[in-house]
């Protein structure tokens, strides 16, 4: 294991849980915590990586840290995200599998239509960040796992009240939030080439209802998009990410 940095704050780090010499494909980890919660990181994935390992499967597997709430609001994490891959694609290859839970799903999301996302924000951008779009669309995306995740922001907050805490602290105001998602944002559309979605819920997350994986999922119906949805009694919202189930799961997708 190894930690590299990508930027200068001490958060714009990636963890190397494991480097094949061969070029593999490389499998990487995004961390949850609401945006903010400093407890979340990418060792949330160190149970996950372990069974890929113990797997014998042939992937570099790597986590991504990013700047975090309230000292640093929404595109940020989005920024670092990008920031992260053009190292990983740089160092390790562009052939990547992505896993995110919470808001890390969200990030991948967001990925996905990235240049987007990021287009209104490029006044307080600097030509850094452009660069390393490049290096994103050059990415040869397999599969990406969303696991208990959030989707549409103004459906999250009408739900649950008192989530408008964190995402004000992850957002200026009610149109960013709304802008910052494929299912809230009319503008922002799909690219018809992507790559294999799953979808996975804990159907006892005690912090997410399935309500926002239902509302992905009418989403990519609704555009004839192809994504496979797996829900089981995987634990509570920071358990699932842990459970040897999902693991397996998700390395049985990822080998074949």
């Amino acid at each position: 294991m190894k930690v590299e940095a990508y930027g200068d704050h001490p958060l714009q780090t990636i963890k190397v849980f494991h480097f094949e010499e061969v070029k593999a494909r490389t499998v990487v980890f995004i961390h949850g915590g609401a945006w903010r919660d400093p407890r979340n990181t990418y060792d949330d994935f160190d149970d996950m990586a372990s069974r890929f390992i113990k797997s014998d499967a042939k992937f570099n597997l790597i986590g991504i840290n990013y700047r975090l709430s309230p000292e640093f609001k929404h595109p940020t994490h989005l920024i670092d995200v990008v920031l992260a891959l053009r190292h990983i694609v740089m160092h390790y290859g562009r052939r990547i599998d992505m896993v995110g839970h919470s808001v890390g799903a969200t990030l991948i999301m967001q990925l996905l239509n990235a240049e987007q996302f990021l287009q209104p924000y490029k006044v307080v951008m600097d030509h850094d960040v452009f660069a390393a779009l490049v290096f994103v669309k050059q990415i040869v995306w397999k599969n990406i796992f969303l696991i208990d995740g959030i989707y549409d922001i103004v459906q999250l907050v009408k739900e649950y009240p008192l989530y408008t805490l964190f995402v004000n602290d992850a957002f200026t105001d009610v149109n960013d939030y709304a802008d910052a998602s494929q299912l809230s944002n009319s503008k922002i559309k799909f690219h018809k080439l992507l790559p294999k979605i799953f979808v996975l819920q804990s159907v006892e997350d005690e912090l997410l209802s399935l309500h926002q994986t239902n509302l992905l999922v009418e989403h990519l119906r609704e555009r004839n998009l192809t994504f496979s949805l797996e829900t089981d009694r995987w634990g509570q919202h920071e358990q699932v990410y842990r459970n040897n189930a999902v693991a397996e799961l998700i390395i049985d997708k990822c080998k074949k």
